[in-house]
């Protein structure tokens, strides 16, 4: 019952941070790109109602995902996070008046069905209780996802620089990232839950300030996103990663177990695929995944493209210059597309 009570939770506390990144990303429209550094940018973002409304759910959205956490794994958990699109969907058609199309109402009821899959998997936490894995597994675990995720600031600064104007790879980057802090975050709440019932009660107080800055900065990354691109190309972004970190690093490192039998073992697997089809559908559904693959070759390093055949060049160029008509292929890469016309 206390796993059923934590995945109700987790629906809720989902739906009111998606709402929130909602309200973010409709006032970001009219504020300049965030900055720690200029007091007045701060200010301007303070005196923003609805900014700080969407602020506001987000963060109580975060607080109730931290009680959640405390009673149930965040591998069951993360992955329900997921449904917060549903209910941001929900929210769009009931109180925007934005008319869903049909294969959105059918993501709404596959990614609700993944939801009460999970649900039905949960075993009462029986499972998870008996698992006891040592300190030093937990951590290096959490440094190593950790080490990853600030990896992405050098990705992104690389990427970033001498580029001109907004970027949806760039607004891809600040996604990932952020998505990664979410799911770290989760990874140490629950870690530090852990380890002060077995050993000493001040890991808890420990692990939730390590969320709450984790949090706070995936909160900077996502509005920084927000501001540089698409909100579909954000938000996917950090519901994926943020579902991948949370399953990895309770599994991996937190020894939270899959299910014993067979059949549950494949409604598990099966509850997850059927959340991450409705997250891709209502946040873009072919049209994301393309503009996603399309950011994620303009990551590769001029240096590679040498490599790359010319005619083969072209063609990847005119089909990332219709996914995207706004970021083309690394400088050396679109010289050797030109010679190759010629």
């Amino acid at each position: 019952m206390v796993v059923i009570v934590a995945i109700l939770l987790t629906v809720v506390a989902s739906t009111a941070c998606s709402i929130g990144k909602a309200l973010q990303k409709e006032a970001t429209s009219n504020l300049p790109k965030f900055s720690l550094d200029n007091e007045k940018v701060i200010q301007q973002y303070r005196q923003s109602g609805t900014w700080l409304v969407g602020v506001a759910l987000d963060v109580g959205g975060g607080i109730v995902q931290t009680v959640a956490f405390a009673m149930a794994p965040v591998s069951l958990l993360q992955p329900v996070s997921g449904i917060g699109l549903v209910g941001l969907a929900l929210y769009s058609h009931f109180y925007l008046r934005e008319n869903l199309r049909s294969e959105e109402w059918m993501a709404v009821g596959i990614a609700t069905l993944g939801t009460v899959g999970l649900g039905s998997t949960s075993g009462g936490g029986v499972e998870q209780e008996e698992a006891q894995p040592g300190a030093i597994r937990m951590l290096f675990t959490l440094l190593v996802v950790g080490y990853g995720v600030v990896k992405m600031t050098g990705v992104r600064e690389r990427y970033m620089k001498g580029q001109k104007g907004l970027s949806k790879v760039s607004a891809a980057l600040y996604g990932l990232q952020a998505g990664g802090c979410f799911g770290l975050s989760a990874s140490t709440i629950r870690t530090g839950f852990i380890m002060a019932s077995s050993r000493r009660w001040t890991w808890a107080p420990f692990g939730l300030i390590c969320g709450v800055g984790l949090s706070s900065y995936g909160f900077v990354l996502q509005t920084c996103g927000l501001k540089e691109g698409s909100a579909v190309i954000v938000c996917t972004c950090v519901a994926v990663v943020a579902m991948v970190v949370g399953v990895v690093v309770g599994i991996l490192g937190l020894g939270e177990s899959m299910p014993s039998s067979p059949g549950s073992l494949v409604v598990r697997l099966c509850s997850w695929a059927c959340i991450m089809y409705g997250v891709v559908v209502l946040s873009g559904g072919v049209k994301v995944v393309r503009e996603l693959i399309a950011a994620g070759i303009g990551l590769i390093p001029a240096r590679y493209w040498h490599h790359v055949p010319d005619g083969i060049a072209v063609k990847m160029k005119n089909w990332m210059n219709s996914v995207q008509h706004d970021q083309g292929l690394p400088e050396k890469h679109a010289a050797a597309t030109h010679v190759a016309r010629d």
